[in-house]
């Protein structure tokens, strides 16, 4: 029998799992230097010799040289990157007067725009756009303001060809896809000659062990006895949610050094920020089944909130005493990915069970006495839970009217900006982060109880000293108001499982919610990263980034269940008994990041091969474990 699935014995097994891991944190401060863990920051150059300079991942050596003619200014050198959108000119570095050269580390991820702007002559900069190779060596002169022309700029010289760092992805890829071959071959092989998986006896995380099937129960004729329906088992729910939390880890882990697979850094969307809100939106599907299922058996009401509240708890307990990395009362973290989980579970469970309708009740609800469906059985996934749309667009104007109404200090109303050297340096303070949402939970939670070190910190205050932090929580209060929409939205995809039997009306009922929020999407950021009227946002949660994910949800669930569970072309292996751990594996990798096997000591000074290799050998190692607890069923379920 699978382990915690006794009820009556659950509190038990999580308080060891709990005690253990708090151990594990434990050692961890005790062991770890926490000020290693900060966001390396930009500093001035000194002038240095080029081959004294050491290489750091995603940058290039760039020497600056003063014409020969004449050194005797301070060449100043700015630099705005083309990632950093409507950014001031950031000094980097500078020329002393005497001094012909300087060479520094630039960055390489995006195009830079250089300007060169001489002491002597202010009103005479020179300025040129160029995206430098990782590891390159590059050089340019300034020539400066001469009786034929203003101050210019030499072509820039490779000095050193840069690295092709994305190669090791492709090898990456090439691996994994005769690993994928093996893999198949051995599958194969196994259900040829050996027994039935026991795939079927798996309980899930995040919800009851039923969520992930469908169906009802119905009265024979002429009885009380109430035989139950044979319950459909979808197994894509369980693939899609290996999918996410595999990308998470591998994410987490730093994604072998690639900004792409980083988080953004402020408008716009990275692979990394898919997973979370995926997995909020699988919670959501999950949800729905469970409360169908739980009232189909005729589940105690009582029974039913103790489930709900004792989830709630437990989600929102292992965020701030694992998840959060806190080591003080005074500086404790409130806000987090699992606590934004256990709110959203807290209320699209608490909604769904006050309006879940059955199968059987909508199917006579909406039928004529001569047995025809009324047009309204069409819209059976929307029409009846009209209250639920109800709450969630108030919600949703909640939102609006705190981020566009809300006066912050130092800001200007509806901010949706990072602050720092955003918007030409306007609101160059730290204050103006997240517009209303950074004020809100300043406000509410103190500087010292957030988060302070988001995505914008490197690209728009790189002028900060090293170690100082800019207070904005991405898992903030305000962002929780569409995480719980996001689930609702989840929720959707229950009800279509439920009220749509053949796979035809499934898909079609998916294909409409994903291009009906794709268009809402391409309308609200008037298809930019920038320049819409909403853009998709993950620090800040905006609709937009709500939208985008669940159509991309939707499309990927209807593509799952087609080719998982109605073609069967592929068996969902290894992603299905990855998604039947995830909590075990999410919980497990957030606490056993640092230590060896899963990582050990590269820098900013390796390379992004040695990166992308122990970050896929961590989540291979977690993927085995996964297989390990599948074949032991072993199942850690809240």
């Amino acid at each position: 029998m699978p382990l915690f699935a006794n009820e009556r014995t659950s509190f038990v097994n999580w308080a060891i799992v709990l005690s253990a891991l708090l151990a594990v944190k434990a050692h961890q401060y005790i062991l770890v230097d926490m000020s290693a863990a900060t966001l390396p920051q930009s500093e001035i150059p000194k002038t240095q010799a080029s081959e004294d300079i050491q290489f750091k991942i995603d940058t290039a050596k760039f020497t600056v040289i003063k014409n020969a003619s004449s050194v005797e200014y301070v060449l100043s050198i700015f630099t705005n990157s083309h990632h950093c959108f409507e950014c001031a000119d950031l000094m980097t570095g500078s020329i002393e007067e005497k001094i012909s050269n300087t060479t520094y580390l630039i960055d390489t991820r995006w195009p830079t725009q250089v300007i060169l702007e001489p002491s002597n002559d202010k009103n005479c900069s020179a300025k040129f756009d160029y995206h430098f190779g990782e590891r390159g060596d590059y050089a340019v002169t300034f020539i400066p303001k001469s009786e034929k022309q203003g101050c210019s700029v030499s072509k820039v010289i490779v000095q050193t060809k840069p690295w092709n760092s994305n190669l090791p992805i492709l090898w990456a890829v090439l691996v994994l896809l005769g690993l994928a071959v093996l893999y198949s071959i051995a599958t194969f092989i196994y259900k040829k000659f050996m027994p039935e998986s026991t795939t079927a006896l798996v309980t899930n995380d995040l919800g009851d062990p039923s969520n992930q099937s469908t169906g009802e129960t119905r009265a024979e004729e002429n009885q009380s006895i109430v035989v139950p329906i044979k319950r459909e088992r979808i197994k894509s729910i369980d693939v899609f949610r290996g999918l996410s939390i595999v990308i998470m880890i591998f994410v987490n882990y730093k994604g072998g050094y690639y900004w792409f697979f980083r988080h953004s850094s402020w408008h716009g969307l990275t692979v990394a920020d898919l997973v979370f809100p995926w997995f909020m939106f699988i919670m959501g599907i999950n949800i729905t089944l469970s409360v169908d299922s739980l009232l189909s058996k005729n589940t105690p009401l009582k029974d039913i909130l103790l489930k709900l509240l004792k989830r709630t708890i437990i989600l929102f307990g292992l965020g701030v005493f694992i998840i959060n990395h806190n080591s003080a009362w005074s500086t404790l973290r409130v806000p987090g990915v699992l606590q934004r989980f256990a709110i959203a579970y807290l209320f699209a469970f608490s909604i769904q069970l006050v309006f879940h309708k059955s199968t059987t009740h909508i199917n006579n609800k909406y039928k004529t006495e001569d047995g025809q469906y009324l047009w309204q059985h069409t819209f059976r996934d929307i029409i009846p839970y009209w209250p639920q749309w109800l709450i969630v667009a108030l919600f949703q104007l909640l939102w609006f009217l705190l981020t566009f109404l809300l006066p912050v200090p130092g800001c200007p109303t509806g901010y949706l900006g990072p602050g720092g050297l955003a918007n030409g340096g306007k609101y160059i303070n730290n204050t103006c982060v997240g517009g209303a949402a950074g004020h809100i939970d300043r406000w509410l939670f103190g500087e010292k109880h957030m988060y302070g070190h988001p995505t914008c910190l490197p690209i728009y205050y790189p002028y900060l000293e090293n170690g100082q932090k800019v207070p904005f929580d991405p898992e903030g209060v305000l962002g929780s108001i569409n995480g719980c929409i996001i689930v609702f939205l989840g929720s959707q995809v229950g009800k279509i499982f439920l009220y749509y039997k053949t796979p035809k009306d499934r898909c079609i009922r998916w294909i409409i919610w994903a291009v009906g929020l794709a268009t809402i999407t391409l309308i609200l950021t008037k298809a930019s990263a920038n320049h819409g009227w909403i853009p998709v946002n993950k620090n800040l949660w905006t609709p937009t980034f709500l939208t985008a994910l669940s159509s991309m949800a939707f499309f990927l669930i209807m593509a799952f269940y087609l080719v998982v569970d109605v073609w069967k072309w592929l068996s969902g292996s290894p992603l299905d008994f990855v998604g039947m751990n995830s909590i075990l594996l999410y919980v497990g990798h957030e606490t056993f990041q640092s230590y060896v096997p899963f990582s050990w000591g590269l820098t900013e000074f390796s390379t992004h091969g040695e990166w992308l290799f122990m970050n896929l050998f961590g989540v291979t190692l977690w993927v085995l474990i996964a297989y390990w607890c599948f074949r032991q069923k072993f199942f850690l379920k809240i």
